[in-house]
């Protein structure tokens, strides 16, 4: 039994890495089912048997995706840390999420910027608006803790830290090299609530 399941769960992380990588350079309306098979080294009838469909793949990788990206951010808010301190551990999460998942994180990454509209992505977008809030809030609590100026506005905050956050990740999808470090998320963040401080 045991081996049956490590053997599924192999064949579904093959499965996954194999579409994330083919939907994120093409998009999902370009790649075929048989592609996905050809690339994996598996038969369609496996791969139908796992997810039932190209769109059960994507609607899977959609849903993962957003669960580690909400479970880095919601897990980390709730820890007895300073907001500076859970700034700097959710970049480290994103960071080591990229180097071991890069063929992951760059779908995530494209998707984010996707104009592709399926009916199933409303409740990505929900949910990325869940991700937002929560990053609001920090910066919220930060600047009721006296960390952040009180004349700071929390939602453009948030949403300079994760562009910061993403400019980053996208150059370390697209070079082989190590860029993504705990030092460089330490100098990110005593970059940006330097300069928060003084906006």
């Amino acid at each position: 039994m045991i081996v049956t399941d490590n053997i599924e769960q192999s064949t579904r992380k093959k499965i996954f890495i194999v579409a994330a990588r083919l939907f994120a350079e093409k998009g999902y309306s370009a790649v075929s089912m048989r592609e996905i098979s050809e690339q994996a080294g598996l038969s369609k009838p496996t791969i139908y048997y796992y997810f039932g469909s190209k769109e059960g793949i994507y609607k899977e990788l959609v849903t993962t995706g957003v669960s580690h990206i909400l479970s880095a951010i919601e897990s980390t808010y709730s820890l007895d840390l300073s907001v500076k301190e859970k700034l700097n551990l959710i970049l480290k999460k994103f960071f080591y999420a990229c180097q071991n998942f890069p063929e992951f994180t760059k779908f995530m990454s494209n998707l984010m910027c996707s104009a592709e509209k399926m009916d199933f992505m409303v409740n990505f977008r929900a949910q990325t608006n869940r991700k937002e809030k929560f990053l609001i809030n920090l910066f919220r609590q930060g600047i009721r803790s006296g960390e952040l100026d009180s004349s700071l506005d929390p939602k453009t905050a948030a949403h300079i830290y994760t562009g910061v956050l993403m400019h980053f990740i996208m150059i370390q999808l697209a070079t082989k090299e190590i860029v993504l470090s705990d030092d460089l998320a330490d100098n990110i963040l005593n970059t940006l609530i330097s300069g928060m401080r003084k906006l």
